[in-house]
Formats: structure tokens, sequence, C-alpha cells
């Protein structure tokens, strides 16, 4: 299927999690891999719809995945849906992984319930927007990730939005994470769709 410029597919398969993605013009190695999970009201098609997916993918170093993993999935379910995306040869890990609002909850699961060293292994940038789930970890929880090697973090929230800005604030108090304000609410991304494509390319590097 083609999508302006972009060629993207549509997997149902792998654990049973449907997924758009497009891949980079460059060999894994080259490349930075970028995997979309969604909010509760949402779905992959609104990162098609905002326009943000295809931004994402007309970058040539970038892949992206924009899936429909669920927003209870735990830290074991990512890490799964991870590696068996990599033996597809769909990702190369480790990748940046975006999560708004409810789908941080992995992550937070991560540095409670799982073993917190092993997350740079699949996920080397973390772009959290307006999730709350952060206020469950502990201040320690936390510390812990913030000594995490090769590992780092982006806190999205919109203008309209106050506990987004007060989660930001924590990521950056406890975390040493980096904040961006864009105009809009809760769903910040989907209001200023533009300026945060442009901010996720800029924080790859």
């Amino acid at each position: 299927m083609e999508m302006g410029d972009v060629i993207y597919s549509v997997y149902g398969e792998t654990r049973h999690v449907p997924y758009y993605h497009c891949a980079s013009n460059f060999s894994p190695d080259q490349s930075h891999h970028v995997v979309l999970l969604h909010a509760a009201r949402f779905t992959k098609e609104d990162w098609k719809s905002s326009g943000i997916f295809e931004t994402l993918c007309s970058s040539p170093h970038v892949s992206v995945s924009a899936m429909d993993l669920s927003i209870k999935a735990g830290h074991r379910d990512i890490a799964g849906m991870l590696s068996a995306m990599k033996e597809e040869a769909q990702i190369n890990l480790p990748v940046t992984l975006i999560t708004p609002s409810a789908s941080g909850m992995g992550i937070v699961d991560w540095m409670s319930n799982g073993r917190l060293p092993d997350l740079p292994k699949y996920v080397q940038k973390w772009i959290p927007v307006a999730c709350f789930a952060v206020s469950a970890a502990t201040e320690d929880q936390l510390a812990r990730l913030s000594r995490l090697e090769h590992f780092d973090v982006l806190a999205i929230f919109g203008s309209k939005d106050r506990g987004g800005r007060d989660i930001s604030t924590r990521l950056e108090d406890y975390v040493g994470a980096r904040s961006l304000e864009l105009d809009g609410g809760h769903a910040c991304y989907l209001d200023s769709p533009h300026e945060f494509s442009t901010a996720v390319l800029k924080f790859l590097g």
C-alpha cells in the first residue's frame, strides 16, 4: 500500500498485534527504529491520520512501527513484541519508544517488576507523552532509571495539560529527562503533529 510517498504494510501475525511499518532506506545498523504505541482512546490509525507516521517515515534513516499493543501491556509484553519484530527483521534493537498517556505503564512496570538493567537492550530512547503512570513510580525507581547508561528520556506535554506538565517535571527532577511543551491538550502530539514530529526527529539525532 502507498500513503503519499511512503510505502507501508499492515502485519497482524506478530504476537497477534497489528501494526503499520515503514522501513528505513539504510541498513539496520545505520538506522533509527521508532516504535509508536497509543493511548487509551486511540489506535495506530491516529498515528497515520495525523500525518505523524508519514512524516517520520519520510526521514531516510528512520524506520517506524505504529502498533496496536494493549495499553495494559507490561514489560514482558513489550520485550516479547520487540524481540519478535527483530526476529522478523522489521526492526533492530534497541529502539526509540513513544508512549502517549496510558501506554507508558509498560515502562513503569519495567521499573517496578522487571530487570531494569535490561531495558536499554530494548529501548535506548523513551518519549513519554503525559504518561500519568509515572506518578505510580517511586522516587527510588525513577532514580535507578536515571542511572542507566545509553538511555535518554524526552518528556512531552501539552500547554493545556497541567497533569502532563507535572509528570514531565517529575521526570526532569528524578530522571534528568529533557522536557518539551507543545501547543495542545493531553493528546498534544495530535494537536501539534508537525511540531511533535520535528521534536522526535531532533531527539533521534
